[in-house]
């Protein structure tokens, strides 16, 4: 029952237009309260994971997969990416996460690599909150499943842990 109201509300948000002031609350990065409420929405309304029975599991990914889509059209993706610096681990764990679900869409992840994200997201697993680092990797792995992520993945994260060495031994 709960997933059925969770994809109900889902809906409601999408079917009465605030999808896109969602995405406009992401430009109010001085009020981080507000950002951690916008980027936790966008990332419930673009999440398809809640679902553990198939029949419901069919729904929420329709629904989920709809709501990524326009947040890929209103430009959301990227400006998930950019709150990625400056902002409180609230924040944080948000935008990973909002990301992550993204990613589990073919275009989702195009977004995220046109937008650097890739190099953002392997950015983050330095970090030492855990529940960054868990979406991180969610949201790494999401991307993975696509061969052009996967090579830059590669190139990006080898220069990354090179880099990341060479701090190590200053």
């Amino acid at each position: 029952m709960l997933t059925m109201k969770i994809v109900e509300a889902r809906n409601l948000v999408r079917d009465c237009g605030g999808l896109e002031p969602l995405c406009s609350l992401l430009e109010v990065t001085s009020n981080t309260q507000l950002l951690a409420a916008a980027t936790g929405a966008i990332w419930k309304c673009a999440d398809d994971s809640k679902s553990k029975h198939s029949i419901h599991r069919n729904i929420t990914n329709r629904c989920a997969a709809q709501n990524v889509a326009i947040f890929i059209k209103l430009n959301a993706v990227k400006k998930l990416v950019g709150l990625v610096e400056n902002q409180p681990e609230d924040v944080v764990v948000n935008v990973v996460g909002a990301l992550g679900a993204c990613a589990k869409a073919v275009d989702g992840r195009q977004a995220i690599r046109e937008s650097g994200g890739i190099n953002v997201l392997l950015s983050l697993l330095t970090r030492t909150n855990s529940d960054i680092l868990v979406n991180v990797t969610h949201a790494i792995g999401a991307c993975a499943v696509d061969g052009k992520t996967i090579q830059l993945c590669s190139l990006e994260s080898s220069d990354h842990l090179v880099s990341r060495l060479d701090d190590y031994h200053r």
